[in-house]
């Protein structure tokens, strides 16, 4: 298997934790808050959710947005997407199950198309092309949300026994994405949230979790697994492993210069 086959297989397995959530408001959610404090939210404004997983902000600013669309490479979290609509009698979000790497955006006749395009805790915008397809989607604003801190000494520990080949999280990405926005001229806002990270689960699936997740950075060996597995199960409790995470996340804001990308 190629690396978008790991990758769609990890998000599958992680999909019914994801549809698994209180739909956000900006009275509720700083992310929320923070377009509305930037009068992102409007109901004439159409929007782009790239890796939108369970659909969680597509569905949290439907009340907003006049039409929003949500892309993800997880079909079942697209599945899951579309039962939270149905449930919620939302009728103008349109979740599509598709890869940003791969999705051409002038054959969608997406250029300059949304007012607001965003990224929020996915790995499907994290380098130059994505942040760029990103930007040429908007033809006002853009957002995208990070972590640059986590704090688990259970991924830490696996971490370890797959070689520390995880050598940090977002940091990296918003930098370089800094970067690329200061070229243009365009002074981007940041904003910082603190959280901690509960996750309960079982020792077996938590260990099946971690192997799917670190198969999308390399291919395991069977000691490799073997070891997480051990790992996990030392963690546990009558067969259940309580994960703790302290997390820093960095959302940075920007509006997109008409001058500059046309």
């Amino acid at each position: 298997m190629d690396k978008q086959d790991n990758i769609k297989i990890f998000w599958d397995s992680m999909a019914e934790q994801f549809t698994d959530y209180e739909i956000p408001t900006p009275y509720n959610n700083e992310f929320m808050k923070q377009l509305y404090l930037h009068e992102i939210i409007n109901r004439d404004n159409e929007a782009l959710d790239i890796g939108c997983g369970g659909g969680k902000y597509s569905l949290g600013l439907a009340p907003y947005f006049k039409h929003i669309i949500g892309t993800d490479i997880s079909t079942k979290m697209i599945e899951g997407a579309d039962r939270k609509k149905a449930e919620n009698n939302i009728d103008n979000i349109e979740f599509r199950c598709e890869s940003w790497q791969e999705l051409d955006i002038e054959k969608e006749g997406w250029r300059k198309k949304f007012d607001f395009v965003f990224a929020h805790m996915t790995p499907a915008v994290g380098d130059v092309g994505s942040f760029e397809k990103m930007r040429l989607a908007s033809k006002k604003w853009c957002a995208v949300t990070k972590s640059i801190y986590r704090k688990s000494d259970i991924a830490e520990g696996v971490n370890k026994i797959c070689g520390n080949i995880i050598k940090g999280y977002g940091e990296h990405e918003l930098n370089d994405l800094l970067t690329i926005l200061w070229k243009d001229g365009i002074a981007a806002e940041t904003f910082y949230e603190k959280e901690t990270w509960t996750n309960t689960a079982d020792a077996e699936k938590l260990a099946d979790s971690y192997i799917k997740r670190m198969t999308v950075k390399k291919e395991l060996s069977d000691t490799e697994k073997e070891g997480i597995i051990n790992f996990i199960n030392s963690k546990a409790q009558n067969g259940i492993v309580t994960e703790t995470t302290d997390v820093v996340l960095c959302t940075i804001y920007w509006k997109e210069n008409e001058e500059e990308k046309k």
